[in-house]
């Protein structure tokens, strides 16, 4: 029995259908789907049935669960074993934002890869990254603090705070810090809402009771700036990304706006010592 059809199984179960596990494992669709048939047909029973236009786990796949990762933890312990001399490196799946990836994690790599540790990394919104470790579709993710219902761990890295960015025109470009309220009449240009730091805004709004007028919402963080600096509107952004220009410290309640940066696994990990590593590296470099 082919160790890939449980790593495939997994990847489908977790990412909830063919077509997006088939993109994560670099596969047709139709190799993805035949891999299941392969497995379904050894074992005799069946994992997945139509619903809809997808599929979904039966009963048994999802009690099969703890035991395809086992076999998929063995085989992998198996290859350490059988090639000590290589000292291949812990492979360790990481989510995070582009933001996190550009300005944080890359400069990490070299310094990683000598120390054993190889990343594969999963761009994805922040608001995202708790359900992609959750599902294990990753090893880890840098996000904000998890929900106490994600059942989650965790290890605080740093916060990061929201400054607002406007042109060089801007009035208030110049000032230090500056309070949420002063931007609820500004043209907004802000990340979409699958961004950590855009729900962090989003919240202080609404707990004011303002409306903000939001003229553009993106994923890049260098598009957002070209607007803000050919006077469209005030960025808000975290303090994370790199700028030319500088802006001042949003506020809410006199209190600097900002987001826990957190590190976050799942309780049982395969990883641990590559996402220990990881965590000794962002922390000594100050995230």
């Amino acid at each position: 029995m082919d160790h890939r059809y449980f790593e495939t199984y997994l990847s489908v179960l977790r990412l909830g259908g063919i077509s997006k596990s088939a993109a994560r494992l670099n596969l047709t669709q139709s190799a993805t789907s035949r891999r299941i048939q392969s497995l379904e047909e050894e074992l005799d029973v069946k994992l997945f049935v139509p619903k809809g236009r997808g599929i979904e786990p039966t009963e048994l796949a999802l009690r099969l669960v703890p035991h395809a990762e086992a076999v998929v933890d063995a085989v992998e312990r198996f290859r350490q074993a059988a090639n000590p001399e290589k000292n291949l490196p812990i492979k360790l799946r990481v989510a995070a934002t582009p933001q996190t990836i550009a300005a944080t994690i890359a400069p990490l790599i070299p310094d990683l890869a000598a120390s054993g540790v190889a990343l594969s990394l999963i761009e994805a919104g922040g608001a995202d990254i708790e359900d992609l470790v959750r599902q294990d579709v990753c090893d880890c993710g840098i996000s904000s603090i998890p929900t106490f219902e994600s059942g989650l761990q965790s290890k605080r890295l740093s916060p990061l705070h929201l400054h607002a960015y406007g042109s060089p025109r801007w009035d208030k470009s110049a000032k230090e810090h500056i309070n949420l309220s002063e931007l609820s009449e500004e043209n907004l240009l802000l990340f979409t809402p699958d961004f950590q730091s855009r729900k962090i805004v989003d919240g202080a709004f609404q707990l004011m009771g303002q409306r903000p007028n939001i003229v553009y919402e993106g994923h890049s963080s260098l598009a957002i700036l070209a607007l803000a600096s050919a006077d469209v509107g005030v960025a808000i952004l975290p303090s994370n990304i790199k700028s030319a220009c500088s802006g001042p410290r949003v506020l809410f309640n006199n209190d600097p706006l900002s987001l826990d940066v957190t590190l976050i696994w799942r309780p049982i990990s395969r990883r641990m010592d590559g996402i220990e590593a990881f965590f000794a590296k962002l922390s000594a470099n100050h995230l």
